[in-house]
């Protein structure tokens, strides 16, 4: 899952500390931003180049997100849900929970929630190799093995009984058989 942080820097918002930074202050504040946020260089580094104390970078930073000289954005694509995925893992305890968004077009298309790819994605993080990955039927779940493209080696077992819709290649073996080939592990 994709997401970015973008730093603008800018002077003193309304609303916030009357206290006014000079330009010279404005300037130090915004180099050491980017070389903590967008450089991933530590506080002490930062300190060693500005001849500062690392207590000082701390304190410029935490002023600089104070005073809106520093604005971090999080960006997930547009199909998950970031805030439900969290709300939903904190309050049951789990260890992932991801919260796809249905389009506004979801009733004409054949995957409405883009679940069968997003899950495509999502087993591809969390399985491990040696794993057992129990499939059961469903539309998303035949989606979600078409748009496997990794896999760790795995045994792949079904967890219903079977139901193919109709035809052999859209059914619940497949799906299987298709998770199996891309982690070239047993079906």
């Amino acid at each position: 899952m994709n997401s970015s942080e973008e730093i603008a820097v800018s002077g003193m918002s309304a609303g916030r500390s009357a206290v006014r930074m000079g330009p010279a202050e404005l300037v130090q504040a915004a180099a050491m931003a980017r070389r903590f946020y967008l450089e991933g260089k530590s506080k002490i580094q930062i300190a060693e180049e500005f001849g500062v104390s690392r207590f000082k970078v701390a304190r410029v930073l935490e002023t600089a997100l104070e005073r809106d000289l520093v604005r971090i954005e999080i960006r997930v694509p547009a199909e998950l849900d970031a805030e439900r995925s969290d709300a939903l893992r904190a309050r049951y305890g789990l260890r992932h929970a991801v919260v796809v968004e249905s389009p506004a077009d979801a009733e004409e298309t054949p995957d409405p929630e883009n679940l069968g790819e997003v899950a495509a994605d999502l087993l591809g993080e969390l399985v491990n190799e040696g794993d057992v990955l129990g499939l059961a039927w469903g539309r998303s779940t035949i989606h979600m093995a078409a748009a496997l493209d990794r896999l760790p080696p795995c045994t792949v077992v079904q967890l219903t009984g079977v139901y193919d819709a109709g035809t052999a290649e859209r059914g619940s073996v497949e799906a299987v058989r298709r998770a199996a080939q891309v982690s070239g592990g047993d079906a």
